[in-house]
């Protein structure tokens, strides 16, 4: 039930760690996971739901891929762009802006599947984490979704998710990369 031909054939597609090592979770900053996600919805629109509840509180959907590294270079340049912690303002923002594009296209989508059909459109739930904080580390900022009305409400997971940074930051502040590496061959960072 978990294979997924798109998954297997597009390696190139998945999440990149800071390192430029793969994790095994797919990029929303890709065109291309996003339009696969959306046919996937819509394909499953025919059976009449109601609504779509996109489950966003396990795995990862946007690391340091070069989409979000082209974004954030494009938005706000510097060198800094791997060693920022995923709490930093700038990178909070693009991963935020990615996944909010991604849902205006979801919901353009569902709103054509509705008129050509002549139903309602379906609406959109998310999970978040635990706090709202804990969903902007992951790129998921439920305020500025809901304002933009892209989602019509929230499922609030019991799961938190946060960044283990003890003992991996350099002197100037941000995080020194061997150190970070070195963590992350023992213990979850």
């Amino acid at each position: 039930i978990f294979e997924v031909p798109f998954v297997d054939a597009h390696p190139e597609f998945r999440c990149m760690a800071r390192d430029g090592s793969t994790v095994d979770f797919l990029s929303y900053g890709y065109p291309e996971v996003q339009n696969f996600m959306i046919e996937t919805i819509l394909e499953s629109a025919r059976f009449g739901f109601d609504g779509v509840h996109l489950i966003f509180d396990r795995g990862q959907h946007l690391l340091f891929e070069a989409p979000v590294k082209a974004r954030f270079d494009a938005k706000y340049g510097g060198d800094d762009f791997y060693r920022l912690p995923l709490d930093d303002k700038r990178i909070v923002d693009v991963r935020s802006e990615i996944i909010e594009e991604f849902l205006q296209k979801l919901r353009h989508a569902l709103a054509a599947y509705a008129q050509a059909h002549g139903v309602k459109p379906m609406q959109v739930y998310m999970t978040a984490y635990f706090t709202l904080e804990d969903s902007l580390l992951d790129g998921f900022d439920m305020e500025r979704f809901a304002a933009a009305g892209l989602i019509d409400g929230i499922i609030q997971a019991k799961m938190r998710v946060f960044e283990n940074l003890e003992g991996v930051m350099a002197e100037d502040g941000l995080i020194d990369l061997a150190k970070y590496a070195k963590k992350a061959e023992t213990e979850y960072v």
